[in-house]
This record gives structure tokens, sequence and C-alpha cells, in this order.
């Protein structure tokens, strides 16, 4: 179920209420004429006294938290619109980190409230850096980063697994219930779950392991909903790239041949009385979960065509 956002906040609630925690900010903060800034134009602190790192916790705290997140030094770079090489002399305490970036780097590392202010407290800020308060009904400018930000601020504490993609199912953003998903699945750089969950479900070997209907309920499903984003892709989408990367895969290129035509013509065939769309299941990492049935829900945020921002509501199918 896909329904477009018609407003930041308040009316992003009325589409999932029973998913949005009342303190989820009103989104839009940059105003009308704001331009994005990129991250890489500000510059880094010097490092801290006493040359690199000098024993200073914040190098070993950034490496922390990016390998529980699985994520790799480009893939942190990528979301953070810097170098690998700034995010290298970061960890290796050749840089300090500007107190500016707090918020970016607790929304691409999913950190708990108490994890960014300790971040802050490193970065030589007593506290996260402050926004202006928002016009609750100024709509979004279209701004990928500062939207996930806001929504890391919002989502973050959520229960329920929920991330936020682009276009190409990059991850931009995505909270502590989603990465708890894949606390148990082997490295694989080309498919890291933290950063692209289309690659993982088409390349990495755990896919079929931990979703536990992997063809019939997330394979299939996933080429369906590339196909159609396809269609309203511009010529040069790097929605090509991850198509012809997944393709690469017989197992994969014949689903494309075969099982996509046919659900659409399916579709076409019910659209008179269209049937809610099924539950898939995932096999949690936590014993008291087990096997769960996932219930998929998606927004597309107001100014940002192609991204979505999507929720699995879990529902144990394990005895009592």
């Amino acid at each position: 179920m896909t329904v477009r956002d018609p407003s930041p906040s308040d009316r992003l609630r009325q589409g999932v209420p029973h998913m949005i925690p009342r303190s989820f900010p009103a989104l839009g903060d940059r105003g009308g004429g704001a331009r994005h800034r990129p991250a890489d134009r500000r510059p880094d602190r010097a490092a801290p006294p006493g040359g690199p790192s000098a024993g200073h916790p914040l190098p070993a705290f950034l490496r922390a938290r990016r390998l529980r997140s699985g994520l790799s030094q480009e893939g942190l770079a990528w979301r953070l619109d810097v170098s690998t090489r700034t995010v290298s002399n970061w960890e290796r305490g050749q840089h300090g980190v500007d107190p500016r970036r707090v918020a970016d780097l607790a929304a691409a590392l999913a950190l708990t409230r108490e994890e960014e202010r300790e971040l802050a407290g490193l970065a030589g800020s007593r506290t996260p850096a402050a926004r202006p308060a928002p016009a609750p009904e100024t709509p979004h400018p279209g701004d990928p980063a500062g939207f996930a930000r806001e929504w890391h601020r919002g989502f973050r504490d959520v229960g329920m697994p929920a991330y936020l993609r682009d276009p190409a199912w990059r991850l931009l953003a995505c909270n502590a219930a989603y990465t708890r998903l894949f606390s148990g699945v082997a490295r694989v750089p080309e498919a890291i779950p933290r950063e692209n969950l289309a690659r993982f479900i088409c390349l990495h070997p755990d896919a079929p392991r931990l979703l536990a209907d992997w063809y019939e309920g997330w394979l299939v499903p996933l080429l369906c909903e590339i196909s159609d984003d396809l269609r309203a892709a511009p010529p040069r989408s790097p929605l090509y790239a991850l198509l012809k990367a997944v393709l690469a895969r017989p197992e994969i290129a014949r689903a494309w041949r075969t099982e996509v035509p046919a659900r659409a013509a399916a579709r076409i065939r019910s659209a008179a009385a269209p049937e809610p769309a099924a539950p898939r299941h995932i096999v949690h990492p936590d014993p008291a979960v087990g096997r769960a049935a996932v219930h998929v829900s998606s927004m597309v945020p107001q100014g940002l065509d192609g991204h979505r921002s999507v929720f699995w509501r879990l529902q144990s199918l394990e005895a009592p």
C-alpha cells in the first residue's frame, strides 16, 4: 500500500496513525527557498590535542557504531555526502567532527537519543545542534538529507522496523528495530541491508534464510515494484544500474521475464476489486519473536518523488 503524503508532519500521522509517534516533528524546517549545502563543504575540526587519536574516544565511538550498523566507510560517506577519506580520518583521529554534523551522523548511524548526546559531547558540543522550530504547514523543500535527519528524529525509537529509501533503494535512514533484524547476517559488501535493501534481497546468500518466503513474498514483489518505478524514472536513473546488477543472477533474470509480466496481468484483471497485499514473512533473530508476518506500509514524502518511507508491522506467528 503506497499513499502520497499530503503535508510534512501532522497529515503524515493521518496515513498511519498507529505508527507515528506524537513527538514526530513537523518537517520542512529549511523553509521554501533554502538549499542543502553539501556536508563536505563544512570544515573539519582539528584533531584532538596530543596528535591523532591520543586516546580520544571519538574515533572508537564512530567506528563501533558504524560496524554495529553494518555500514562500510563508503556507505557512511555516501549518506553524509562526504568523501570516504573524511570518514577514515575521523575513525583514525586525524580530524575531529564538526558539531554541526552530529545530527547527520546520528541519522546515518541510527543512534539513540542517548548516543546522539554522547556523540555531541565527544564532538565538542554540549547538546546536539539545535534547529529552529519549523512552521507546521510549510511544505518540505525536497531536500533528502534534511528529510532524513527529521525522519530519524521521529522514528528512531519506534518499535517497528522502519527505513527511508531513495529511488534506487539506497537507505537514507533507518531505525534500531530495522538494524536488529539483520544483526546475524554475514557481511557481503555489495549487499549490505543497511545500505541497499534491494541488493540484500537479491544478492545476499543469507536472504532466503532470513526472509522466510523469499521468492514469492520478497523477490517477486520487489521486482514488480522496480518495474513500476521504472515507468516514471528518468533515462539516467540509478535504478537502471540496480536492475542490471540484480539481473546478473540467472534466477532473478528468469523471475523478471516470467513473474513480473504475470503479476502485472493479474493486477489488471483484478483492478475492479483489488485484494489487500498479503503479509510477507521473516525469521526474527529474537527467539521470543521467531517467525513473524510482516505487514508493509509505505508513504511518499512530499517533494521527494521516488523516495519511500517504509514501515514493517511484525506479528509473531510463534505459539505463546
